[in-house]
């Protein structure tokens, strides 16, 4: 028996806390966002789109197979969104904006609360995405450096 409540369950139920302005704060699964939000630890808050989507913003958004991803804007243009996990090298898109649910401003990392707007945090995701080739090495290193650490 599954512990945890699939997406397909929770969202129906989300979708009108969203619509009403207030937060839902989940904790995503998988690697797809690492090294920023850790799936299995760390958490997100979702709310209702309030502005145009641009590059950086953290998106949940329903792929064409029915599954719900969370992942980071890459480019807008005009033929829709493409997106790309932090963990990830391969562009997704493009999405029409129909397909986007939320959209994260706020995350719980390793306890602390961190703001995707912030100015810092605008640098750090830049500089990921310029080291879009490099993401597979750096994240086994990253994860060997914890392991060998115990951090």
């Amino acid at each position: 028996m599954d512990d945890f409540i699939k997406a397909d369950d929770w969202i129906k139920a989300a979708i009108p806390i969203l619509e009403s302005g207030m937060q839902v704060k989940i904790m995503p699964e998988g690697g797809s966002m690492l090294p920023f939000i850790t799936g299995g630890r760390d958490y997100v808050f979702l709310k209702k789109i309030d502005r145009p989507i641009k590059r950086g913003d953290i998106l949940l958004y329903r792929r064409e197979t029915g599954n719900y991803v969370l992942h980071r804007v890459h480019h807008v243009n005009e033929k829709g969104i493409y997106m790309l996990g932090d963990a990830q090298r391969t562009l997704e898109g493009p999405l029409s904006p129909e397909c986007v649910v939320a959209m994260c401003d706020e995350y719980i990392k390793k306890g602390r609360k961190k703001n995707n707007n912030s100015w810092d945090m605008k640098i750090k995701y830049n500089i990921w995405m310029w080291l879009k080739p490099f993401r597979a090495g750096l994240i086994k290193l990253n994860s060997w450096r914890r392991d060998r650490l115990h951090i």
